[in-house]
């Protein structure tokens, strides 16, 4: 098992949240732009928020979580 990280793509503006490996069972929108990777178990594997810019301001392009600071990230007005 890897550990948690978050990843940030200026490209296409998608905030993806690594919370284990594994292999993807399905893909759950859970809102708008958001989604969720579960495994066979239903457990979560990865969260992503596309069009993060909308919501947040991204002062950092990736962070790996515990051993360095989680990403800067702010709501935005």
């Amino acid at each position: 098992m890897n550990k948690p990280a978050v990843h940030y793509n200026p490209q296409n503006d998608t905030l993806y949240f690594l919370v284990r490996d594994g292999e993807e069972e399905r893909f759950v929108a859970v809102a708008e732009g958001v989604n969720v990777e579960l495994d066979q178990e239903g457990q979560l594997l990865s969260l992503e928020i596309l069009n993060a810019s909308r919501f947040l301001r991204v002062a950092s392009a990736q962070s790996d979580w515990p051993s360095s600071p989680v990403l800067k990230l702010e709501a935005k007005p």
